[in-house]
């Protein structure tokens, strides 16, 4: 089929294109209505008041190994035991790998896909969903989940501030923010939707031209035949 046959196929079978543009429009519409999500990196220190008697934040967390061990145990629990995602940057937000709900609980890592170092006591939590009223329940949760594990974890010695290991949220970390995409990524997005739904707009349309053509075709007769006074002659 040259361009100029199915140029006019197209107008011809132009209510075909224009179903699939609206289809294609109102599929943008919706994306575009919940493009947003709501995301929040929760950092939580594990300190230990014995070596801090002033109470005063680490400046870099804490390298004492029994710190880094218990915040990697508190972890493994609160995943109940299935193994982290890990990906090439562990600076990687949920939203940037393309989750738009979901729940990430890790040990602070300075390593990367190939390699692990765990020089500090903190537990990161990231949460990443379309509301902000869910990400704000599923913070809390898994907070409040946090302190329990430490609590239970000491048993007697959660008792004695002296020996006790305490959780504690990093200042500011806890806040949630609202993330949507650029304009140029909006422009970007729309003109994919746009090029598909011609690309598939303008296959139906030949699939339906193609299949009125062989509807039209008398049972028993072969195209470019004509049946006249009882004798076939070529038409």
């Amino acid at each position: 089929m040259t361009l100029s046959e199915f140029l006019r196929l197209i107008r011809r079978r132009w209510y075909v294109l224009l179903v699939a543009l609206l289809c294609a429009a109102l599929f943008a519409t919706i994306q575009y209505r919940t493009s947003g999500v709501y995301s929040t990196r929760t950092i939580v220190y594990l300190i230990h008041h014995n070596s801090n008697p002033q109470g005063a934040w680490p400046s870099v967390g804490s390298t004492d190994e029994t710190l880094v061990s218990f915040a990697g145990t508190i972890v493994n629990e609160v995943n109940r035991g299935r193994p982290g995602v890990r990906y090439a940057s562990e600076d990687a937000p949920l939203y940037g790998v393309g989750l738009r709900q979901g729940v990430r609980v890790t040990q602070s890592n300075s390593g990367g896909q190939w390699w692990s170092s765990f020089p500090r006591a903190e537990i990161e939590v990231q949460i990443v969903g379309p509301g902000r009223a869910w990400v704000a329940a599923q913070q809390q949760q898994i907070l409040s989940r946090i302190v329990e594990l430490c609590r239970s974890a000491q048993g007697a010695a959660w008792a004695d501030p002296d020996q006790r290991i305490t959780p504690l949220v990093a200042p500011l970390t806890d806040s949630i923010d609202h993330i949507t995409p650029a304009r140029l990524d909006l422009v970007v997005a729309a003109g994919a939707i746009l090029g598909a739904a011609l690309i598939c707009g303008g296959w139906a349309a030949v699939l339906l031209d193609r299949r009125a053509r062989r509807g039209a075709v008398v049972p028993g007769q072969t195209p470019g035949t004509v049946k006249s006074g009882g004798s076939e002659g070529k038409a």
